[in-house]
């Protein structure tokens, strides 16, 4: 009787100490992992309203978030120089509700496609915390679309610390267009013809050379992009045309002059830079 009883409590304690290691192997092994919170992960998207535009023409850039954020968007064009956008001399407002549709231009000012060729992308940085770094961004008094590093500058200097994976605290998106030719609308002269030996000038036509100060300034004849200053146009029907001259950080110069067969006409504008208060 004695020898079952001490084999039964052998057996209850054995059962015993089996069983708290079965519990304490269980406790050490079932961990928590959280599932990621796809709503929270800060997102954002940036199109246009079409894949191509012609020079000239008015371009609308949408974007949006799916949290409250602040953005920067940038272009690069074909030669890689990069301009900020937003915020701009017209808009330093850059904060933006989560799940609504923005767009730029929105207010006073318009956006238009210009020179070179080629495809330009546009890019997006949304952060969700503001910060005094972000607050460089704003609004430089000096010129309405400044130049700038970009959108990688912007992540690398508003976010000194390593993103935590899950896109909390800021997120990117780019697209790209295609800029071609501006509107051909006016057959009064070649645009292959820009002489430069007076010799070869056909005294049946007129020549129309523009200048600025400071130089780079987009040209407009009759509404059609012909090029940048200096410009010198042969070939040129005699007639009266409209000429604009633009570049970005200056007021637009308007002249209308008359071209007369066998005549050269000079125009020589000095642009006026926009001040901003």
């Amino acid at each position: 009787m004695k020898r079952f009883l001490v084999f039964s409590l052998a057996l209850l304690t054995a059962a015993a100490s089996f069983a708290q290691s079965s519990s304490d192997v269980s406790q050490q092994s079932v961990r928590v992992v959280p599932v990621p919170d796809r709503d929270r992960e800060l997102s954002v998207r940036i199109w246009t309203d079409k894949e191509e535009y012609r020079i000239g023409e008015n371009i609308n850039i949408y974007y949006r978030t799916n949290r409250d954020a602040y953005v920067l968007i940038f272009s690069e064009d074909p030669n890689g120089e990069t301009r900020q956008l937003l915020p701009n001399a017209y808009d330093d407002n850059n904060y933006v509700q989560g799940g609504r549709t923005y767009s730029i231009p929105n207010r006073g000012y318009r956006l238009e496609v210009t020179p070179p060729r080629g495809r330009e992308k546009l890019s997006i940085v949304a952060f969700s915390e503001r910060n005094r770094t972000l607050d460089t961004y704003r609004t430089r008094k000096s010129e309405a679309f400044p130049k700038s590093e970009g959108p990688k500058a912007a992540i690398a200097r508003v976010e000194p610390r390593p993103d935590t994976g899950r896109g909390h605290r800021y997120a990117e998106d780019s697209t790209t267009i295609r800029i071609t030719q501006g509107w051909q609308n006016d057959d009064r002269w070649d645009d292959d013809d820009r002489w430069d030996d007076d010799d070869r000038w056909d005294r049946r036509y007129g020549r129309l050379t523009i200048d600025s100060d400071p130089g780079g300034a987009y040209v407009y004849i009759n509404g059609a992009y012909r090029g940048v200053t200096p410009l010198d146009l042969g070939q040129v029907s005699p007639g009266n045309f409209d000429i604009i001259l633009y570049r970005p950080g200056y007021y637009q110069e308007r002249k209308r002059v008359r071209v007369d067969a066998g005549e050269r006409e000079r125009v020589d504008e000095e642009l006026r830079l926009i001040r901003y208060r």
